[in-house]
């Protein structure tokens, strides 16, 4: 099987630096346009085909998606593209420098109607904040929907805010790139709802990544450890301030006192799962992070793996 389209992704956890270098990524210096959640990447790889001089970036969720995005892209020979695989709300925040975005565009993003389900919509006030930040001055977020009431909270959340304004609202406008469900709608005569938002002024956003970030581990010599102690910490909450993660499940190897312990944290909006390896190392147990999951590098990341070397380091009774 040819995986060549598959040189399309990258996966911004095995980075040392954040906010991440465009420019080294894409080898140049261009205008960025960002699409979150581009499905199967039509309207993606449209731009990207019409808009040479602009790199673009996509997030999408479903790694089925991401596939079939990146053999659209090598079908077209396009060289001005990247994906990733991560919440767009999270990635746009961590992964671009303040001013440095000059479009962010959303199709047709699920509505969550249910209120229980609000903090899920990605017109939350932080994703506006974000916007206020990584977008250059001027630049724009454009919106499309076929929910009425979802379009005008968009327009209502927005006139709130000293850093964004309103630039367009339209009903059936005319685009120059559209989704093939987009299209297929309007066929069915469906109101397709259009709503362009542009910075105004500067917002000031904090991020989980920034800056250099090494690789979180901790050695802890034998005699002061008792590795038999990570047994009793399944399904246990730990809480320092806003950082929290959980243990799932621990796992022993069969040849040695190796442990791999599957690990669930959560910082704000993103929740990530991955595994914490415990190696025997003569005298000592290095705790590091799992070469096969490695998550964003996040506080309470950093703090799972601090937190379980602790808990062996104490004694039993």
């Amino acid at each position: 099987m040819r995986l060549e389209f598959l040189k399309y992704e990258i996966k911004p956890q095995i980075f040392k630096r954040f906010p991440l270098n465009w420019v080294e990524i894409f080898e140049r210096e261009a205008p960025i346009v960002v699409e979150i959640g581009f499905g199967s990447g039509e309207f993606l790889e449209n731009m990207a085909r019409e808009m040479q001089d602009f790199n673009f970036v996509g997030f999408e969720m479903s790694l089925t998606s991401l596939w079939k995005a990146q053999k659209r892209f090598f079908g077209s020979g396009l060289s001005n593209v990247k994906v990733i695989l991560g919440d767009g709300r999270f990635c746009l925040r961590e992964l671009f420098p303040p001013n440095s975005v000059r479009k962010v565009v959303t199709n047709f993003p699920c509505p969550w109607s249910k209120k229980k389900h609000e903090k899920r919509r990605i017109i939350v006030e932080s994703f506006f904040q974000t916007l206020g930040n990584v977008l250059e001055f001027g630049g724009e977020f454009e919106i499309a929907t076929d929910e009425r009431w979802y379009a005008e909270e968009v327009v209502r959340k927005v006139r709130k805010l000293w850093y964004l304004e309103v630039s367009r609202f339209s009903l059936n406008p005319e685009r120059k790139f559209r989704t093939r469900y987009e299209m297929k709608w309007l066929s069915e005569g469906r109101k397709i709802h259009a709503i362009s938002v542009r910075k105004v002024g500067n917002f000031e956003v904090e991020r989980l990544l920034e800056g250099e970030e090494s690789m979180p581990h901790r050695l802890v010599k034998k005699a002061e450890a008792d590795v038999n102690r990570l047994e009793g910490l399944k399904n246990r909450v730990f809480k320092e301030g806003k950082k929290l993660f959980v243990i799932k499940e621990i796992f022993r190897k069969s040849d040695g006192n190796d442990r791999v312990i599957k690990v669930i944290a959560k910082d704000g909006e993103i929740q990530q799962s991955y595994f914490v390896d415990i190696l025997d190392k003569g005298d000592r147990y290095l705790v590091k992070l799992d070469e096969t999951t490695i998550p964003y590098r996040t506080p309470s990341v950093k703090f799972s793996v601090f937190r379980i070397a602790e808990e062996m380091m104490k004694k039993m009774g």
